[in-house]
């Protein structure tokens, strides 16, 4: 997938090697009401990228998610984020309304077990990223 909008390359910044993920997992992001599900794309113990599907309407803002990996029941739950960067992809369906975007946080203060999850993640479920 590409970004719509070309954007100048910034200097990495990231703390954290970032691993793509080799088995399908899914970020819910959770607010008082409702859920919203995407598919993480990489991950590290300092954040993770997912991509999402919109429609008429744009993601709710959401203060916690979950990392769930469905096939072997691993849940991370609760982890708190802040949003660096949510865009748009090029619509490979040319004749949709549905829209791809993709966003990218970082975690904010990991417990103890929420690290162990993530690095337990990322050493069964993952290769290193770019």
């Amino acid at each position: 997938m590409k970004r719509i909008a070309n954007k100048k390359k910034q200097l990495e910044r990231r703390r954290h090697e970032r691993f793509n993920t080799k088995d399908v997992a899914f970020a819910i992001l959770r607010t008082d009401v409702d859920e919203e599900l995407g598919q993480i794309i990489n991950i590290s113990l300092g954040g993770l990228a997912f991509q999402y599907f919109v429609g008429n309407r744009e993601l709710r803002k959401a203060e916690k998610l979950d990392v769930i990996l469905a096939e072997n029941g691993l849940h991370v739950d609760n982890i708190r984020y802040h949003v660096v960067e949510d865009y748009e992809l090029v619509n490979e369906l040319p004749f949709t309304s549905i829209t791809k975007r993709e966003q990218r946080v970082y975690f904010d203060s990991l417990t103890d077990d929420q690290k162990a999850g993530i690095s337990g993640f990322i050493k069964e479920h993952t290769y290193p990223g770019q």
